[in-house]
C-alpha cells in the first residue's frame, strides 16, 4: 500500500520562499524536488499552483542583492500603478558595484546614495524619479501613457513630473543619444500635419 503524501505546509502558499523558510515550515527536501514545488532561482522556491507576482519576484531578487538595492525604472512604475509595462525583467538600482547573474534582473548602478520610499512593502524609488529613469528605456508614446496613468491615479501631477525632469537634466542627467533619436523619430511619425486653410 502506497504511503500517503505529506501535505504541503500552508504557510508557504501564495508566495516565494527560501530553503530556510521551507525547512522551518516542515517542507522536506523530497517535497522541494517534487512536482508541487517550482524552483524560482537558486535557493528560492514557490508552490507550482502559486502564480508569480511582480511583488514576490522583486522580494526574491532583493534578498540576493546588496542591502541598499531598491526597485527602480519600469519595475517601480509598475508598483506605482502603471499597468501596461512588461515585467519579465526586473529593474533594480544600487549604489554599489555589485553584479547579478540572474537573467531576469537588470541592475542599474547609481553614483549617489539612494533614498527609497516603501511601496507594496518594498524599497522603491519615488514616482517622479522612476518616471525620469524610465525615459531611458521607453519611447515617447509609452512614456506619455505612463505619465498619464500616474497622474490619473493621483500618484503625481504634471507639474511635479516636469519639475523633476527639468531638475534632472540641469544636474547632468540625460537620455542616451540613441534613445533621443528613436524618441524623436517616434514623435515625428506620430504627428500628422494639419492645414488651416
Amino acid at each position: 500500500m502506497p504511503t500517503p503524501r505529506r501535505p504541503l505546509p500552508p504557510e508557504l502558499a501564495g508566495r516565494e520562499f527560501t530553503v530556510q523558510e521551507a525547512d522551518a515550515a516542515g517542507l522536506t527536501p523530497r517535497q522541494r524536488r517534487g512536482p508541487a514545488v517550482v524552483r524560482v532561482r537558486r535557493g528560492d522556491y514557490r508552490y507550482a499552483d502559486t502564480a508569480p507576482s511582480l511583488t514576490s519576484r522583486l522580494r526574491t531578487a532583493l534578498r540576493s542583492l546588496p542591502q541598499d538595492t531598491v526597485v527602480s525604472h519600469l519595475s517601480a512604475l509598475s508598483l506605482w500603478g502603471v499597468a501596461f509595462l512588461r515585467t519579465d525583467r526586473l529593474h533594480l538600482s544600487t549604489s554599489t558595484d555589485a553584479q547579478t547573474r540572474h537573467p531576469d534582473v537588470v541592475l542599474h548602478r547609481r553614483d549617489h546614495r539612494l533614498r527609497p520610499l516603501v511601496q507594496d512593502g518594498l524599497p522603491c524609488l519615488g514616482v517622479e524619479r522612476s518616471f525620469v529613469d524610465a525615459a531611458t528605456i521607453l519611447g515617447v508614446r509609452d512614456l506619455v501613457r505612463a505619465g498619464d496613468q500616474l497622474v490619473r491615479a493621483g500618484r503625481t501631477d504634471l507639474g511635479r513630473l516636469l519639475d523633476f525632469g527639468s531638475a534632472a537634466t540641469s544636474t547632468g542627467w540625460s537620455v542616451p543619444a540613441s534613445r533621443r533619436r528613436s524618441s524623436a523619430n517616434a514623435s515625428t511619425r506620430s504627428v500628422r500635419p494639419t492645414h488651416g486653410w
